[in-house]
């Protein structure tokens, strides 16, 4: 834990950022000396899947597949902690190339695995600021107050926190399964399939011809 204005160092490279690769994010230049800091040291993932560059279809097929078992390990593992991610955007889905165009394997449960090809990806789902987590008597969430979040136009993710919202009624501490069951693995799903299918062949997609 830190403490203090932001550093002229750390304002230079967020602005070389922005600069080059765009940000969303508002510049960190206005925290006091009395502002606290969690720093975080995490692994590089590689690139987010809104920028990655997929070379063939089975790549595609291979993305799919670590998400969505990815959604249904965590599913089952964290059944008592009753979780929810709530922002898996195709921004928060990090593509790393592996050395090994070898198969991925995915312990589902002990002692049960599902193994596929990898074809030289791995996919890392990332930032859980807007989920739900319960462990023990302590309730971790995010009261997504920001009409902002909810009057988006333009991408689909905008229409998915539509939805969320409208299933978990505004009531974002307790625990909406169909906000697993519905949202995770159904409409993110399609979403991101949209997503795959529209950057690898934007030709039939745009023509109508584009069948899940």
């Amino acid at each position: 834990i830190c403490r203090g204005i932001y550093p002229t160092t750390l304002l230079r490279a967020w602005d070389l950022w922005a600069t080059e690769r765009k940000s969303e994010n508002e510049r960190p230049d206005y925290f006091d000396d009395e502002q606290l800091y969690a720093v975080l040291v995490l692994e590089h993932c590689g690139t987010d899947l809104e920028h990655v560059l997929l070379e063939r279809w089975a790549q595609a097929i291979s993305v799919m597949r670590q998400i969505v078992w990815s959604l249904a390990i965590a599913e089952k593992v964290c059944t008592d902690r009753r979780t929810a991610h709530r922002d898996l955007h195709w921004g928060n889905v990090m593509i790393a190339k592996v050395a090994s165009d070898g198969d991925h394997t995915a312990d589902v449960m002990p002692q049960q695995q599902a193994c596929f090809p990898s074809h030289g990806l791995r996919c890392t789902i990332i930032d859980y600021t807007l989920s739900r987590l319960e462990t023990g008597d302590e309730l971790f969430y995010v009261d997504i107050d920001d009409e902002g979040i909810f009057t988006g136009h333009g991408d689909h993710q905008f229409e998915v926190y539509r939805r969320m919202r409208a299933l978990t009624v505004d009531r974002w501490s307790e625990f909406c399964p169909d906000t697993n069951a519905e949202v995770s693995p159904c409409i993110f799903v399609v979403y991101r399939a949209t997503i795959l299918c529209v950057r690898l062949m934007p030709g039939i997609v745009a023509s109508g011809y584009f069948i899940l």
